[in-house]
């Protein structure tokens, strides 16, 4: 797991929004203590575990959906691994048989902006993101929600052939985030508000 808190350490008092919360590990760990954590996962197998996981946890918010720049249904497609996401601890492991049949499936995709809205969330402190190649436009249905981020993190992924981690960084320092990026088994985009 990346130190996804290396430039800005959240506190008590922070709404976070963890985008491809996974089975919620980073939720449990780096913000557990924080105000409120909006954990938003489009993957079912991920899904029922990121609920097992943070039910006891008051100040955690469960979103199925998947993040565009648009709402609508979505073709979600899960990465070719094993697994159902990155990091094995806590993750479902598939039978290859039945993997062959579950490649995608369809679910409700949305904007942060929309999902912010319905959820009537004025303000996120901080942003943590690693949507598996969607954060280009997850971030352009982002534009409001980001005015009041003061810290935001974005795993980059290599879409078409190329990383996102250039219009990542063009777009974060657009909205006012001083950007570090950081290559570690891919690179991994650090914005904070001057």
């Amino acid at each position: 797991m990346h130190d996804y808190t290396k430039y800005y350490k959240p506190t008590k008092n922070d709404v976070v929004l963890d985008c491809g919360a996974c089975v919620g590990e980073s939720a449990m760990t780096l913000f557990r203590h924080c105000k409120q954590v909006i954990c938003v996962e489009p993957d079912m197998f991920n899904l029922f575990l990121l609920y097992k996981h943070v039910r006891k946890l008051k100040n955690m918010l469960v979103v199925n959906a998947a993040l565009s720049d648009h709402r609508g249904i979505i073709r979600f497609f899960r990465s070719e691994p094993e697994f159902s996401c990155d990091d094995n601890a806590g993750c479902v492991m598939l039978d290859k048989i039945k993997y062959r049949d579950l490649r995608y499936s369809f679910v409700v995709g949305d904007t942060v902006d929309n999902i912010m809205g319905y959820l009537y969330v004025p303000v996120v402190d901080v942003v943590k993101m690693d949507i598996q190649g969607s954060e280009v436009s997850a971030l352009d249905g982002a534009v409001n929600t980001l005015k009041d981020v003061r810290s935001i993190v974005v795993e980059a992924h290599v879409v078409n052939g190329m990383s996102t981690s250039g219009f990542i960084v063009d777009f974060l320092e657009r909205h006012g985030f001083v950007v570090t990026v950081e290559n570690n088994e891919g690179d991994v985009v650090y914005g904070v508000k001057k």
